[in-house]
């Protein structure tokens, strides 16, 4: 029996991408053929094959679908909105210039369409965002490492509006924060099977290093990098002591227990 063939990620995301564009252009009244079963099937079976089987490709996958969504949306939605909200703004004014009654229901549906218009038009995802550290160290980062940072989702969506283009990081230190960074930006572009190799290496760190970067992996809510480290601290001390535990990584600092109460 022959060697299963395993499908890189380039290779599935050109096929999605045609079925995303086919999509779109079924959506949009175009001359395009309704999906076939076997066109149907294809998709399912790519998906599958980059996100079920190894190496995993979900993450990729998933940034891939968001950036043609968002690309989508800023193109043809905001644009087919734009005219629809324009032509209803100028229905109400004629209506009033008229003295006719207008609908409260009417009003207030206008002024939802034009707040979330606004609120999305103004989104600059592209952007540079400064982290500071609590010991003063400032990391310049781009919009979608801050948006993975749990603890900060919602400050980040503050700043998308241009309130701020900078996030205080307490309790996290310079080294730590640097660690994080680096963690994000081999992340962001590195597909999964190069991976395996760069994380061994990246947590091969002395214990106490290790247990800071666990403790603010948690305390900053980045899921992948905190069960890489957690699951690397088990190692440390699978069938040790607590004597000999505490020779290992040494006194407890009390900012890392505050961290950790800041779960």
């Amino acid at each position: 029996m022959s060697a299963r063939k395993i499908m890189k990620f380039e290779e599935g995301w050109e096929i999605l991408k045609k079925g995303i564009e086919k999509l779109q252009n079924i959506v949009e009244g175009l001359n395009e053929p309704n999906f076939t079963s076997a066109y149907r099937m294809l998709l399912y079976t790519t998906v599958y094959n980059l996100c079920i089987k190894k190496p995993y490709y979900t993450v990729e996958m998933y940034e891939k679908y968001k950036e043609t969504c968002e690309e989508y949306i800023r193109s043809k939605v905001y644009e087919g909105m734009n005219k629809e909200i324009t032509d209803a703004i100028l229905a109400m004014m004629g209506r009033k210039l008229a003295e006719e009654m207008i609908d409260q229901t009417f009003v207030n549906t206008l002024v939802f369409y034009l707040r979330f218009y606004n609120w999305t038009k103004e989104v600059d995802t592209t952007k540079n965002i400064n982290l500071i550290s609590y010991d003063g160290d400032v990391f310049e980062v781009d919009y979608g490492l801050t948006l993975k940072l749990k603890r900060f989702e919602e400050i980040t969506r503050t700043i998308s509006l241009g309130r701020t283009d900078a996030i205080y990081v307490p309790k996290v230190s310079g080294k730590m924060l640097g660690m994080v960074v680096e963690y994000y930006k081999k992340h962001k572009n590195a597909n999964k099977s190069e991976l395996m190799d760069w994380d061994a290496q990246f947590v091969d760190v002395d214990p106490k290093t290790l247990l800071d970067l666990a403790t603010t992996a948690r305390y900053m809510k980045i899921v992948n990098l905190d069960e890489l480290t957690w699951s690397k601290v088990g190692e440390l001390i699978k069938g040790k002591t607590p004597e000999e535990i505490g020779q290992i990584f040494g006194a407890v600092d009390d900012l890392d227990s505050k961290l950790l109460e800041a779960d």
